[in-house]
């Protein structure tokens, strides 16, 4: 591509297919919106740039192109259709993520399905030093609203998705030399400070409602759980599960 492509309908067949690659965003393809966002990606990550105001961005464009990168300028109808935000952004960009090595420590998420939680997850994962691991049946990492809760740290952190079974996860990180530790409400479960001279660990963090399954709560090596006040039963799962990350931190 030498020059932007126009794109003013909101009816056009590129937008409808930007449309449907938001809604339906995968490792390979998925939506960043916001100037420091996609202006701090790797650029070899960038798939196409949109661009609403395009007197601002003449010099990323002549970038993105010489890079050949597709760059579109879009009309504010177009944005709002394909962004979900209520007030759009200047510019956004269609990327890929980029392959992380998997850590020592890990976060595994059993059926995590606020896509919020799953972006504030992510973001202190990267910020600790954790990967994540994520179930079948949790929000998708790569929509939107994920993608802006985690706050443009997810091309840092190592991310998979376990497609068979968080179970068999489970069993091949123990084969590895992982503890596994399942974050529960139990009572009799150790605390944090109590656990000493962890080398390979992977937290298990329960769905938002249920907690972990009693299968995987099985297949742990320990139960854990954050000492609380009477005032509070129990904590968000980010919540929970960035704290947990920070008191294993490396």
């Amino acid at each position: 591509m030498t020059s932007p492509i126009k794109l003013e309908s909101r009816t056009n067949r590129t937008v409808v297919e930007f449309c449907d690659r938001a809604k339906n965003p995968s490792e390979d393809f998925f939506l960043v919106e916001g100037r420091r966002f996609v202006l701090d990606l790797d650029i070899s990550l960038l798939k196409a740039v949109l661009i609403l105001d395009k007197d601002k961005y003449i010099k990323e464009t002549e970038l993105f192109l010489k890079r050949n990168i597709p760059v579109y300028y879009i009309t504010r109808p177009v944005a709002e259709k394909i962004s979900s935000t209520v007030n759009v952004q200047e510019i956004m960009a269609f990327a890929s993520k980029q392959k992380v090595p998997q850590p020592k420590r890990l976060v595994l998420l059993d059926r995590i399905q606020d896509p919020g939680n799953m972006g504030t997850i992510i973001r202190s994962a990267a910020a600790f030093g954790f990967g994540v691991i994520y179930s079948e049946g949790s929000a998708n990492p790569f929509s939107t609203k994920a993608v802006r809760s985690s706050a443009g740290t997810l091309q840092q952190c190592f991310l998979k998705n376990a497609e068979i079974s968080l179970t068999r996860e489970v069993r091949e990180l123990k084969k590895l030399g992982f503890k596994i530790f399942s974050a529960e409400l139990d009572q009799n479960a150790e605390t944090p400070d109590s656990i000493k001279n962890v080398g390979k660990i992977a937290i298990i963090i329960g769905n938002e409602a249920s907690g972990v399954s009693a299968k995987l709560s099985s297949e742990a090596d320990q139960k854990i759980r954050i000492p609380l006040t009477e005032k509070a039963e129990s904590l968000n799962a980010a919540a929970a599960a960035s704290i947990l990350m920070y008191c294993f931190r490396p």
